[in-house]
């Protein structure tokens, strides 16, 4: 019984450990991009450095275990498209579904931008792909 307690406790502290040791690297890994870059490219490098030091803490965390990525299926599969896509529509249903009760019920009014959108725009709105493969 003492060793469950103990394996327990283990567990839980790995979690803390990890956002610990990626906010640590994550900080003064990207910090200066906002400097040295634009707005619109220090999002790029945030989300590409940040997911990318995201595989690097797992794979810490993993090794330690002394285990591999795919015990965890954390590698690539047949079916990995399908339910990255599955995903998505989960995702864009679940933020449709907050949006439309936060107008019924929040007082959330939307409101069209009377300026006109430059077409480069779509293109810096690429940057939230990086940032979601990091969450």
């Amino acid at each position: 019984m003492t060793n469950l307690g103990t394996e327990e406790i283990k567990s839980t502290l790995k979690v803390p450990g990890y956002w610990i040791l990626f906010l640590v690297l994550l900080i003064p890994v990207t910090s200066q991009s906002g400097v040295i870059f634009s707005t619109h490219v220090h999002r790029f490098t945030f989300g590409i450095f940040g997911t990318v030091i995201a595989l690097f803490v797992t794979w810490i965390f993993i090794k330690l275990e002394k285990r591999t990525f795919a015990e965890f299926n954390l590698v690539w599969q047949s079916d990995t498209i399908s339910k990255f896509f599955k995903g998505l529509a989960i995702g864009i249903a679940s933020f449709s579904l907050i949006t439309l009760l936060l107008i019924l019920f929040g007082g959330l009014n939307i409101q069209k931008n009377p300026d006109t959108i430059n077409p480069l725009i779509w293109f810096w709105y690429l940057a939230i792909l990086p940032a979601a493969f990091m969450e």
